[in-house]
């Protein structure tokens, strides 16, 4: 149930997880995130993150593509998409294009980004759009 407010009831705030190995990264990003508003979720791989989709209402997924335990961040984008379609997702990579590994119709943002990146392109993604800021 949101709060209450003269308008009406605000909307609970959107759940971001974060999927990264790198922890400094990781906390750095869930630190951001939870200042600019958003519940956040935090992963080290592909298990974990699925381990956390089936159990809380995840609204979007943030992944690195490389990630330890043999599956990337394409994979976690595939699996989502079909078990979770209304979970939007954006990865980030320095490495790869998603043309290139047979994936397209994702959001990948390239590293280095800026923390204020992620959290626009999560915006963006929230609001309906491709994750792409123009």
């Amino acid at each position: 149930m949101g709060t209450q407010n003269s308008g009406g009831v605000l909307p609970k705030a959107a759940t971001i997880l974060v999927v990264e190995d790198e922890l400094l990264v990781s906390d750095t990003v869930a630190e951001y995130l939870l200042h600019s508003g958003f519940e956040v979720l935090t992963a080290i791989d592909v298990e974990a993150a699925l381990g956390l989709l089936q159990s809380r209402q995840i609204d979007v997924v943030f992944s690195d593509v490389r990630l330890p335990g043999g599956r990337s961040g394409f994979d976690l984008a595939q699996i989502v998409s079909v078990r979770w379609p209304g979970v939007r997702v954006l990865l980030a990579s320095g490495y790869y294009e998603p043309e290139s590994q047979g994936y397209t119709g994702l959001t990948l943002l390239k590293k280095p980004y800026s923390l204020a990146d992620v959290a626009q392109h999560i915006g963006v993604l929230l609001r309906g759009g491709d994750g792409l800021v123009r």
